[in-house]
């Protein structure tokens, strides 16, 4: 299915889908972490900061369906990662105050990156010369996603500064 075909869903199942994500992200966010373990060959930082990119991708997707956006320049990808990013700001502040969790800058680069992702395929999606035509974009941002989500599992925890 193709972004244009979801567009033409009705106002009240894409506002739903918005709510739904946002409760997910809330749900997920509220969860108490558990202890990080120190070796970065645990994987475990990896593990977790992708999860941000896949849920933010619906995220800043649902929110251009909500506002009945097209996805077709940059001026709606950046309007898709802001949303995303505004809303994982409001994530981390609330896994400040959860136990065993934290709140992080990189997963909120994680954040605008799914959402910017998501919307610029959903752009892609509404090309007539289809998906194939574009492999090489996919799999750049595929793997610049992947080389991102090393950044936590090499680096020390980075807390948002006015929470710090």
């Amino acid at each position: 299915m193709n972004y244009a075909r979801l567009l033409q869903l009705p106002l009240g199942g894409r506002i739903l889908a918005c709510i739904f994500m946002l409760l997910l992200v809330a749900i997920l966010g509220g969860l108490p972490g558990t202890i990080r373990p120190q070796s970065a060959a645990s994987g475990w930082a990896y593990f977790t900061n992708f999860l941000h990119q896949p849920l933010y991708a619906g995220v800043g997707l649902s929110f251009l369906l909500v506002l009945k956006r097209p996805s077709r320049n940059l001026a709606d990808w950046l309007l898709a990662a802001a949303f995303a990013v505004g809303i994982g700001v409001l994530d981390e502040v609330h896994q400040h105050f959860v136990r065993a969790r934290s709140s992080s800058l990189l997963d909120l680069g994680s954040d605008g990156y799914g959402a910017f992702c998501a919307a610029y395929l959903a752009y892609l999606s509404q090309l007539s010369s289809g998906w194939m035509a574009y492999r090489r974009r996919i799999l750049l941002l595929l793997g610049l996603g992947l080389l991102w989500n090393c950044v936590p599992s090499f680096s020390a925890e980075t807390p948002l500064p006015f929470l710090r």
